[in-house]
């Protein structure tokens, strides 16, 4: 009896010992590290493939910088950041399939998007499921009324197209314009804004869409000769606008250019060559002398051997301001948390400027003109 007595007596004893270490290791959080310091994901859905597959690689590498140096200064509330890239094809199809992947198969709340259709394509989706979308860099207007889940960062579409149109017809006194436009939801967004834009003061001539997939141009061209521009108003990637400048040059079309932002790109000036020059196109001021622009560039270069473009320092600042964002938020699982925060941020310092969201989820940026020269881009100055 006393034996049995004992025995059970250091049970009870070893089971509240236990109990006690368990206690005070869950009460510092020991026990429970593996949950505590987990990684915060984001899904990336840039083009890698497809007709636009040169905008992934710069994209993912303004992000992956981004990250680094994040996580070098303590990550999230000391949660590591982590990317899983995917590949978009640039195709809005293939684009809601990578989503689908990532959020009902890794569970992943927060995404960096690019090109318009695929962030359109996946936007119904993400509002459903409250996860938030931050696209980066593309100019359908439909995007500020996509969902209270669903942001951009870019230049706003209405802001530039507003500006250069403006420009165009007061500034350089071109009433008379020919469009060419890329056939996607950002061409057809930027033609009609445009269109309702010049018609105050200028006569559209013709409006010749193409596929963005496409290598000859030169029937569009053509129809554009016949209708005699004062200049035309190219709504392009820059994957084929190279093309699109040779094919122009080889029929004789000699007329003043006109170009977004998004023809900015090293893919675009190679292939062009001295064909480029004098373009004229609407962009936003990079702060490329700041300090943080330079380490930016240095770390850049070092990684991946040659210059960021203009996406590249678009989705560095996009990384920064989900991260900036979800600091605020105790349970970075609360996405609602985390999107009422990114309606927070006004007047962050990023490479593109001061940073602040409006009530659509959308950026807003000085609009600037900008041209090319001996085969580099210029900010514009009269002659």
């Amino acid at each position: 009896m006393g034996r049995k007595w004992l025995v059970g007596t250091c049970v009870i004893v070893i089971i509240l010992v236990l109990a006690l270490i368990f206690g005070a290791f869950s009460s510092t959080g020991l026990f429970s590290l593996t949950k505590e310091t987990s990684p915060v994901v984001l899904g990336a859905i840039f083009p890698q493939s497809g007709a636009l597959a040169y905008v992934g690689p710069f994209m993912q590498g303004g992000a992956t910088i981004a990250m680094d140096e994040i996580n070098s200064t303590g990550g999230i509330n000391g949660h590591k950041l982590e990317f899983v890239f995917e590949d978009s094809q640039s195709a809005t199809a293939q684009g809601v399939t990578a989503y689908q992947k990532l959020s009902g198969i890794d569970g992943i709340k927060y995404y960096l998007v690019s090109l318009s259709g695929v962030t359109l394509g996946i936007a119904p989706l993400a509002e459903k499921e409250k996860n938030l979308v931050l696209n980066t860099g593309s100019y359908a207007q439909a995007i500020s009324s996509a969902g209270d889940y669903i942001f951009r960062h870019n230049i706003l579409p209405n802001d530039e197209v507003s500006y250069l149109a403006n420009s165009i017809c007061n500034k350089f006194g071109y009433k008379k314009i020919a469009l060419i436009y890329a056939n996607t939801e950002a061409g057809v967004s930027i033609r009609d804004l445009f269109s309702a834009d010049f018609s105050s003061c200028g006569t559209i001539v013709t409006k010749e869409a193409y596929d963005v997939a496409g290598k000859d141009f030169k029937t569009q061209l053509s129809k554009i000769k016949l209708s005699n521009p004062d200049a035309i108003f190219a709504i392009t990637y820059s994957s084929e606008s190279g093309l699109l400048f040779n094919q122009a040059k080889e029929i004789g079309l000699e007329k003043q250019w006109f170009a977004v932002s998004a023809i900015e790109s090293k893919s675009f000036l190679d292939v062009a060559g001295n064909n480029a020059d004098g373009l004229i196109y609407s962009s936003f001021p990079i702060r490329t002398a700041s300090p943080k622009y330079i380490a930016f560039r240095e770390k850049y270069l070092a990684k991946y051997g040659e210059e960021p473009d203009m996406l590249s320092s678009l989705t560095y600042d996009s990384t920064y301001v989900f991260a900036e964002a979800m600091k605020h938020c105790v349970d970075l699982n609360d996405s609602t948390c985390i999107k009422n925060e990114l309606y927070k941020v006004q007047n962050f310092d990023g490479l593109t400027g001061k940073i602040s969201f409006d009530t659509n989820g959308d950026t807003r940026k000085e609009v600037i003109l900008k041209t090319v020269r001996h085969g580099k881009f210029f900010p514009y100055q009269a002659n």
